[in-house]
């Protein structure tokens, strides 16, 4: 990379590895549309407009070539580069394998990571139609990793009982179900670098018509923004996956999707940067 940003957008506009329906492989382009000409000039909660505030980088696309492996090397790859010159991460997927090499490449700098995850579905299966790469293992193999130290998956309404048993078994992964979240938003804390994935699939397809599996009886824009500003945790990365422009009605789906890469970044911002160990 040349420059130096605060913050890098990543897009990476690949849909290999989704079970139901494709088409996320179209999504950085809407994401990124509306977070560079529209989003980045609004004013956030924190009384900042990103654009005025912070240095933003667009690293275009990690454009899949090879086998599945080898395009997630990529993306790892890339994310690696972008840490290195001390930029944050902003990751448009893509399905939602898209979280496993961008942790992987966190891992080069930081020792531990807790995951944060907003998702209908809790992605804890060993493998999926025979694939352990599949958007629903990610979760699965995001916890083989060794840096990841605690994983909390909010907003879940659909599962299968091979994941529930998953997590039922590991003391370090914690599901918060959709209902309470819909009645308040519930405070977050995490000690130490914590990484944020939001598939879109987590709201209610009223608010995200644009998403490759619908889950009804899900959560609010508004909700999850106000989790994501009551979080107390040092967020070192984020991505926001599963947006189906196939399905999007006016790409309000990826207006929503770029909305919470800007709050996030915004909430960065408004306190100290964010540090390498």
């Amino acid at each position: 990379m040349q420059n130096q940003a605060d913050f890098t957008f990543i897009g990476f506009p690949y849909d290999e590895k989704s079970s139901f329906r494709r088409g996320c492989a179209l999504a950085p382009a809407k994401i990124r549309a509306q977070f560079f000409r529209r989003v980045v000039s609004e004013l956030t909660p924190y009384q900042i407009r990103l654009r005025d505030t912070a240095r933003i980088q667009d690293a275009g696309d990690v454009v899949p070539i090879g086998t599945d492996v080898q395009t997630l090397g990529r993306l790892e790859k890339k994310v690696v580069e972008v840490v290195a010159h001390r930029s944050f991460p902003l990751v448009a997927g893509g399905d939602h394998s898209t979280t496993l090499p961008v942790v992987r490449g966190l891992s080069r700098f930081y020792s531990e990571i807790n995951i944060l995850v907003f998702d209908a579905h809790p992605d804890l299966y060993d493998e999926f139609r025979g694939d352990r790469l599949s958007h629903a293992c990610v979760n699965a193999r995001l916890l083989e990793l060794d840096i990841v130290k605690k994983m909390t998956i909010v907003g879940v309404r659909e599962f299968a009982e091979e994941e529930r048993q998953v997590w039922l078994k590991n003391p370090d992964v914690n599901v918060i179900f959709a209902e309470p979240v819909r009645r308040r938003a519930i405070p977050l804390r995490f000690e130490g670098p914590t990484y944020i994935s939001i598939d879109l699939d987590v709201l209610d397809p009223v608010y995200a018509p644009g998403v490759s599996d619908w889950s009804h009886q899900g959560l609010a824009p508004s909700r999850i923004l106000e989790m994501l500003t009551l979080l107390e945790a040092p967020v070192v990365g984020m991505d926001v996956v599963e947006v189906n422009p196939k399905t999007d009605e006016h790409d309000i789906t990826a207006l929503v999707a770029a909305k919470f890469l800007n709050h996030v970044a915004a909430k960065i911002v408004s306190r100290e940067r964010f540090q390498v160990e």
